[in-house]
């Protein structure tokens, strides 16, 4: 969808410089925060590197037990499978309680 209207804000320096603060934080423009405030989500700070190398040693254990499942008989098969997908599940579990912004209560607007 096409932006075609511009919205133009007065702030004092505190609250420009809290703004700009957060949206860096948050690793998005302060025009893309603003929407999310808007849309009703409270967008949250970027996890700091070991988080994203965390997550990678989690991709590399799922994705090295399912490359072993293919080497063993069909019931270690199977049960290596299953490792790698609650191992994938736990990763995707994580990164949505760390990286996916919250809902605010809308009751208010």
């Amino acid at each position: 969808m096409k932006r075609s209207i511009k919205k133009q804000i007065w702030m004092n320096k505190k609250e420009a410089e809290d703004l700009k603060k957060k949206a860096k934080n948050a690793c998005m423009t302060e025009s893309r925060y603003i929407r999310m405030l808007i849309a009703g989500f409270i967008p949250r700070e970027s996890p700091d590197d070991r988080f994203f190398a965390d997550m990678d040693k989690l991709r590399e254990i799922g994705d090295e037990l399912s490359r072993k499942a293919g080497m063993h008989s069909e019931e270690a098969k199977s049960l290596l499978e299953d490792e790698a997908r609650s191992i994938h599940l736990l990763q995707e579990k994580i990164e949505r309680e760390y990286l996916r912004p919250d809902k605010v209560d809308k009751r208010w607007q």
